[in-house]
């Protein structure tokens, strides 16, 4: 009868602990970097959300011929925005107008306009209801101090520049 050898199958302790080693070391250089990548993302996206929303705007009003309005939620617009059709041009929501959108707060990230806080609003003809040659700034910050952040320009012919390498203070 020939010998057969008996084998365990399994690992070691030693194989095991280097493993969970390699492990923990790599996910110690992962995690500070998808923290990041997730933070970047989240800005990109609220300032696609934001000029998804200005052309909206900007849309209804040539659609409808009349005026259509971003207004800032209560707190300013890093608290949400309406849009709305200003039927009647007093830049005020009336009950009788009709509300298009509303969009929630940006959850911890501020969005903030340089200069004047008022309302956007788009004329039938596109055109935003500003000086010819005059350009509202906002800036698209989160918590990180000294980090890339979005500037977003209108012009006042309603069109859209996101600036991508602007940093937050």
């Amino acid at each position: 009868m020939p010998a057969t050898m008996n084998r365990t199958l399994g690992f070691t302790l030693t194989e095991l602990m280097v493993t969970v080693s390699i492990v923990g070391i790599m996910l110690a250089l992962a995690v500070p970097s998808l923290r990041s990548f997730i933070l970047d993302n989240r800005l990109a996206s609220q300032a696609a959300e934001f000029t998804g929303a200005l052309a909206m705007a900007r849309s209804e009003a040539t659609k409808r011929s009349s005026r259509v309005v971003v207004s800032p939620a209560v707190s300013g617009f890093d608290s949400g925005w309406r849009i709305w059709a200003d039927s009647n041009g007093n830049t005020l929501l009336d009950p009788s107008e009709a509300v298009l959108r509303i969009h929630e707060d940006l959850h911890g990230n501020t969005l903030t306009s340089a200069g004047v806080a008022a309302p956007i609003v788009y004329l039938p003809s596109g055109f935003m209801d500003i000086a010819a040659g005059t350009t509202r700034i906002f800036r698209l910050c989160d918590s990180r101090s000294g980090e890339k952040g979005r500037e977003i320009r209108i012009t006042a012919t309603g069109r859209v520049n996101i600036n991508r390498d602007f940093i937050c203070s």
